[in-house]
């Protein structure tokens, strides 16, 4: 039901919503945000930076369900690769992976994240480069980093 039309009342009650105190009031707001499709990505945003893990994870999975249409959130995405949850990082690394070509600019922390201790995490970051480059390198960093220098 995506592209639902909200009334500015409903959307400005969601957003206030991301801050509530209770974590799952938060959670369900940024679900319910996913079904405006790209104009909600930065009030999303900031739920990327939320103290509790749950409510990060389910803002990744947000931008993951709007694929090319977070394009304006790659670099908040890139920068929660290196978040202290490893389900965080793996929903980061899907989204970039929706968002497509436009996401090129993640693709060098992407190969630093295919050493993640997380074996999920990892996975999804070759699948995310893949994704983004149309190039299939699997795991192997020292490879994708030497395609990545040739492109420069």
């Amino acid at each position: 039901m995506r592209g639902r039309e909200l009334t500015e009342e409903a959307i400005t009650a969601l957003v206030k919503a991301l801050a509530d105190l209770d974590e799952e009031v938060r959670k369900a707001a940024v679900y319910a945000l996913s079904d405006l499709g790209s104009p909600v990505v930065a009030h999303v945003l900031p739920a990327l930076e939320d103290p509790l893990p749950h409510v990060r994870e389910a803002a990744a999975w947000v931008l993951w369900q709007l694929g090319p249409e977070a394009a304006d959130a790659v670099p908040a995405l890139t920068v929660t690769l290196a978040d202290g949850d490893a389900a965080v990082r793996q929903m980061a690394a899907k989204a970039l992976e929706e968002i497509g070509p436009m996401a090129i600019e993640a693709v060098p922390a992407l190969i630093q994240t295919l050493d993640d201790p997380d074996q999920a995490v990892a996975h999804a970051a070759a699948w995310a480069l893949s994704g983004i480059t149309g190039e299939d390198f699997g795991d192997d960093a020292d490879e994708w980093s030497a395609w990545w220098e040739s492109q420069r």
